[in-house]
């Protein structure tokens, strides 16, 4: 089991945890592989939907498997490794991203092709528990860091 949070250390449950990754890959069209990476990230590193959702996409090393210098809290740079599950879903989601005409170097972008705020990344996390795939007290500033330290 993977706990939601310091403050709150109830657990996603696995159901739960494979419900919402499934859930995210499949979103709106269009939107599917970039909700996947922020599910997959978010439960498989340790980062949380803020350092999410500031990422950029030179951030990204594939071949590392690292989002290096990934801003944490306090203003730290940290490289955050990740596995081949996250990055088959940044593959995909690079390869659709980089097709867009953003002008932006974040890594992921809004339906407006603007960057993703963290708002709009909680509200992913927000959508899959009003949906019921999360429990009802799965809330955004519950999941701020899910993963499991790698």
């Amino acid at each position: 089991m993977i706990p939601t949070s310091e403050a709150d250390p109830t657990p996603f449950s696995l159901d739960e945890l494979l419900g919402f990754e499934r859930a995210m890959r499949n979103s709106e069209r269009g939107q599917a592989a970039r909700n996947a990476v922020i599910a997959l990230v978010f439960t498989h590193c340790p980062i949380d939907l803020a350092e999410i959702a500031g990422l950029k996409r030179a951030s990204v090393d594939l071949d590392a498997r690292l989002l290096r210098g990934a801003c944490k809290h306090g203003g730290a740079h940290e490289d955050v490794p990740f596995n081949d599950v996250v990055a088959e879903a940044l593959e995909a989601y690079i390869a659709e991203r980089d097709l867009l005409p953003a002008d932006s170097d974040s890594l992921l972008l809004s339906g407006e092709l603007v960057p993703l705020s963290v708002q709009d990344a909680q509200g992913v996390v927000s959508a899959a528990r009003t949906g019921g795939i999360l429990s009802v007290s799965t809330r955004p500033d519950r999941t701020m860091n899910s993963s499991v330290e790698v």
